[in-house]
């Protein structure tokens, strides 16, 4: 998954854990080479992305690294060599969906593929997996070298989760809110796990509702915790300070938010 945090990012989460799938989590604002080495070091399979981040052309990237098959989304490489199969997020680049030959699928389209399977398959599927498996491997940052890919189970995930929630509970009845009154403006992105776990997981768990940014913005995320009405965000330090300092802090109205989860920079 190479994407910002659109809602595809959501469901595709969750589509993959009940599938038995292992989703590896790509930043999205990582240029060609450091995606090349994210796609070959994961043995990744098939690609979900968005076709621009940013002025980084992704599409052409990808287009760059493969050679089309003889249906839409199909591809081999030499490069990647596991790699075969392509499929965009968000909205396709105007002209794509009606042009001739070859283009990757779109994510609505891969969704509609999915009517051909039973709810007989999707059963057996889903129980077939087990808590230990593997369902993100996550990169770590790459200071000292090329980053390492960590393998995240069902049960680290789900349990984290979990946690956060009951931790938290006890901090949102002390201003006399139930979790599933929670209402989280998420800066942090879905391809880090404070993303998957609060932004996904967390809500899910508790019956919360979550207002994720595509991308952070110190305005935008003023603005979303004042229309939403949020009463909890997530942050890393250098995001909380961007919005304090911001010259507009003070003509938002940001009575709602009781909680703040604070999770360290690297």
């Amino acid at each position: 998954m190479w994407a910002a945090n659109l809602p595809e990012w959501r469901l595709f989460l969750v589509g993959a854990a009940k599938a038995g799938l292992v989703l590896v989590t790509i930043n999205p604002l990582l240029q060609a080479a450091e995606v090349e080495y994210s796609l070959k070091q994961g043995d990744v399979r098939a690609l979900f992305f968005m076709a621009q981040v940013r002025h980084h052309d992704c599409l052409e990237t990808m287009r760059s690294l493969t050679t089309p098959g003889s249906h839409n989304g199909e591809v081999s490489s030499e490069r990647l060599p596991v790699l075969r199969y392509m499929c965009l997020l968000g909205a396709p680049p105007a002209g794509l969906m009606e042009q001739e030959g070859w283009r990757p699928t779109h994510f609505r389209e891969m969704a509609a593929g999915g009517a051909v399977i039973s709810d007989e398959e999707l059963h057996e599927r889903q129980a077939s997996v087990v808590p230990s498996d593997p369902i993100i491997l996550m990169y770590t940052s790459g200071t000292t070298g090329f980053p390492k890919g960590a393998r995240l189970s069902h049960h680290g995930l789900v349990n984290n989760a979990a946690l956060i929630v009951e931790w938290f509970a006890p901090v949102l009845a002390r201003v006399g809110q139930a979790m599933q009154d929670t209402r989280i403006c998420l800066l942090l992105p879905f391809f880090h796990v404070a993303g998957v776990v609060v932004g996904i997981l967390c809500p899910l768990y508790a019956g919360g509702t979550v207002c994720p940014l595509l991308a952070f913005d110190p305005v935008k995320a003023l603005q979303v915790v004042s229309r939403e009405r949020c009463n909890t965000t997530n942050a890393v330090p250098t995001m909380l300070m961007a919005i304090l300092q911001h010259p507009d802090f003070a003509s938002y109205d940001l009575s709602s938010p009781p909680a703040l989860l604070l999770f360290p920079s690297r």
